[in-house]
């Protein structure tokens, strides 16, 4: 925990959700989320609920899942 907040400059928790949040991005971006929704990709990713799943993607990439997902998509 005291190397992840050094060398990260995040506390342990902000460290995991956001290797979570890149989990789900490349999941995304890939198209290897088959037909699961965003809600079983958080929980899949270690999530435990879904306002937390929001607030913590939205913190980290400036969007919301729904919109990623719908600006991935579109591309």
């Amino acid at each position: 925990s005291w190397a992840i907040n050094l060398g990260a400059e995040k506390n342990f928790c902000e460290y995991i959700n956001t290797l979570r949040v890149q989990y789900l991005k490349d999941k995304i971006d890939t198209g290897t989320h088959g037909s699961l929704t965003l809600l079983d990709l958080a929980f899949e990713a270690g999530f435990g609920s879904k306002s937390t799943f929001n607030t913590v993607f939205k913190r980290d990439v400036g969007m919301t899942p729904s919109q990623f997902l719908n600006k991935v998509k579109s591309q």
